[in-house]
């Protein structure tokens, strides 16, 4: 196994330690131990980190009195966290020099910087630094894609072109999902949906699976997030939405809701397990016209409803308001009569008479009396 000799890449990223390096310092993948011995002029301790054992033999021989080498797979043996991390990673995608582990960097080059972003927001202090070198042939937008995804910020503060490849140095810093994960003893997050106002992360709290819903930072609909915990403190007595846990500025943490998709449910489903599932919805839409609270995109609500083994959850409540006139058990109906649900609907032998069903839909909206409710809940109760 050969010790990475420094290169193009190395010095990219060495002009950039006497300006980052401070307090304790990691330099993961250190290989011929350029960037630590550089970090170690300005840094109170610098700990070196490979997988190679003849390159952390070569950086103890170094004898720099605050510079330490670990033997290590990325962070597997690494305890503590740091203020700085630099890392060098290799990154060239299915190539024949690849057989060396210094520069192999996974399948398509970018697996090695994949679980190290995993790991290192572990590492990092509150208000550290990481420095990532990185290819162009590990392709850019699937980098950045796992910045984000494991809740960092980042900016290109380098770039250089050179032969058949531009090499780039990014500076990550922690964003506020992860100081919020932190603050909240959330372990192992990772970015689980985007929306136009939200981002939902997933985690584990106390050994339970939990989610963390934050306020896009730039979404021009703020307070959306905020409002929409509050809403859940109302509907959770009603026993209607996913358990709130906790909540700050711009984020609350709710048991995660594990199920399947209204779609998915369905095509799965057994002609009894479908007409519970319309019912029980049913009743929630209810629930919410008696308090006079319009949730919004029930006619398609694909995205809305997850249903586990014995319970259905109504998720995302950003847009739901106080209203006089609600349209929660009209919207859901205009959804089962629909193109999308009526042919499946008729695939697990559910007639559905969509004129008798807009019918008794447009009697209920004039009153919202509970008679009509029933006579459109008994539609879907098996004989």
């Amino acid at each position: 196994m050969n010790i990475y000799e420094p290169a193009e890449d190395s010095f990219l990223l060495l002009k950039h330690v006497p300006a980052y390096a401070k307090g304790k310092v990691l330099d993961m993948g250190a290989g011929s131990g350029i960037i630590a011995k550089e970090a170690a002029k300005f840094a109170r301790e610098v700990v070196a980190v490979d997988i190679n054992p003849k390159a952390i033999e070569k950086i103890q021989h170094a004898n720099t009195r605050n510079l330490s080498a670990k033997l290590s797979n990325l962070f597997s043996h690494i305890k503590g966290s740091f203020d700085v991390i630099f890392f060098n990673p290799p990154y060239l995608p299915d190539d024949p020099r690849a057989a060396d582990i210094a520069l192999d960097g996974g399948k398509h080059g970018y697996e090695v910087i994949e679980r190290f972003l995993c790991s290192a927001k572990d590492h990092l202090k509150n208000d550290g630094k990481i420095l990532l070198l990185f290819s162009s042939q590990s392709k850019k937008p699937k980098v950045e894609e796992f910045i984000r995804s494991n809740g960092y910020h980042f900016r290109e503060i380098d770039r250089r072109n050179i032969e058949f490849e531009t090499l780039y140095v990014y500076e990550i810093s922690l964003g506020p999902i992860i100081r919020i994960a932190r603050s909240n003893k959330i372990k192992d997050i990772h970015l689980l949906a985007k929306g136009h106002r939200g981002l939902i992360f997933k985690g584990v709290q106390k050994k339970k699976t939990v989610a963390i819903k934050l306020q896009r930072e730039d979404s021009p609909a703020m307070g959306t997030v905020h409002r929409e915990a509050e809403m859940l403190k109302v509907l959770n007595k009603k026993g209607i939405g996913p358990h709130l846990l906790s909540e700050g500025r711009d984020f609350f943490v709710y048991e995660f809701v594990e199920g399947k998709f209204l779609m998915d449910y369905l095509q799965g489903a057994s002609k009894e397990k479908v007409l519970w599932v319309i019912r029980e919805v049913l009743d929630q839409m209810r629930l919410l016209d008696n308090l006079n609270l319009n949730k919004e995109e029930m006619h398609h609500p694909y995205k809305h409803i997850i249903i586990g083994d014995s319970k259905v959850t109504l998720i995302d409540f950003e847009r739901c308001k106080k209203t006089p006139d609600p349209k929660n058990v009209t919207q859901f109906l205009q959804c089962i009569t629909s193109f999308a649900l009526v042919p499946l609907l008729g695939e697990k032998d559910i007639s559905i008479d969509i004129p008798s069903i807009k019918k008794m839909a447009a009697a209920y909206k004039s009153r919202h009396a509970e008679g009509e409710y029933k006579k459109i809940k008994n539609l879907f109760i098996s004989p």
